[in-house]
């Protein structure tokens, strides 16, 4: 989706892979698929907002070159803090 404030930004939402075909590079691919595809549409930077609790999707998107801008308090309700993540696309 494109973000709001900034048509060059792709905002991800809604992805997650399923708990029994994590860390099989689903993910990953994923990400490999779409940051051309993203970068042939014109957009330069990638975001989405991950809970501070799923260790593994923060570890996975800080290999694909993600990084944590800030952190969100009680983003979707009381104690539901996510991190908001950029990556820029190359």
């Amino acid at each position: 989706m494109r973000a709001y404030n900034d048509i060059h930004k792709a905002y991800i939402f809604g992805f997650y892979v399923r708990s029994d075909q994590q860390g099989k590079g689903i993910g990953k691919l994923f990400f490999q698929e779409i940051y051309p595809i993203l970068k042939q549409d014109g957009f330069h930077k990638v975001c989405l907002t991950v809970s501070t609790e799923n260790k593994a999707a923060v570890k996975l998107y800080e290999k694909l070159g993600f990084t944590v801008k800030e952190t969100r308090f009680d983003e979707f309700g009381e104690g539901e803090n996510r991190y908001y993540m950029e990556y820029l696309i190359s």
